[in-house]
């Protein structure tokens, strides 16, 4: 009974022991294992890239392409009523020539869309044209987007003034009043110039490209 008693002690130590060994075996693994599956995900595939965790998504991708829509719809918005309300006052009052309404119609759309649009943009976008280390201007990234932004307003703008200028022509023409014929027109034009603009800035002058 004694010799029992006495190997009692010995016992749960090597039992003890013999856990914390398995614990020990185990978190090695699973370590093994997180460095294994790690260095898969890093392995090039069949045309050399590299399989790396998606950070952000769609957002984040396409952030500056979105607050640049989110400008030009803005802008939009404040020309769009701007020359329905000029158009109506001009027609009623000075000129009911459906000519001289079509063209003040895209003049005024102008004379508000483009200044705040341009405010808006380097509003939004301010941090590319100064140095992050000096703080000084960048004025060559500057103009290499002004010349990019003047390309892609340049296609955009030619279809919209053509389909505002002849639409709100039209409209007139079969009898609607001004701020309609302005603001029917203005939203066809501006499908149109969405598509473009969005295609331009896209895909053709590459604006937001890093």
């Amino acid at each position: 009974m004694e010799l029992a008693q006495a190997d009692t002690p010995a016992n749960s130590s090597k039992g003890c022991h013999s856990l914390s060994s398995v614990r020990f075996l185990l978190h090695g693994y699973s370590s093994v294992l997180c460095i294994r599956n790690r260095k898969k995900l890093e392995e090039p595939v069949e045309g050399g890239s590299r399989i790396r965790p998606r950070k952000g998504g769609i957002y984040k991708k396409y952030k500056d392409l979105i607050f640049f829509n989110k400008n030009i719809i803005i802008a939009g918005i404040c020309s769009f009523f701007s020359a329905a309300y000029v158009t109506q006052f001009y027609y009623t009052h000075y000129n009911k020539s459906h000519v001289a309404n079509s063209i003040l119609a895209l003049l005024t759309e102008y004379s508000i869309y483009i200044p705040i649009f341009v405010v808006l943009f380097y509003i939004d976008n301010r941090y590319r044209y100064f140095d992050p280390l000096t703080g000084k201007k960048d004025s060559r990234t500057l103009k290499k987007d002004l010349k990019k932004l003047f390309t892609a307003f340049l296609i955009s703008e030619i279809a919209y003034s053509c389909s505002k200028v002849s639409l709100t022509y039209q409209f007139l023409q079969v009898g609607a009043i001004p701020y309609q014929a302005s603001m029917l027109s203005s939203l066809t034009a501006s499908v149109i110039s969405f598509v473009l603009i969005n295609l331009a800035v896209f895909k053709v002058v590459k604006l937001f490209r890093k």
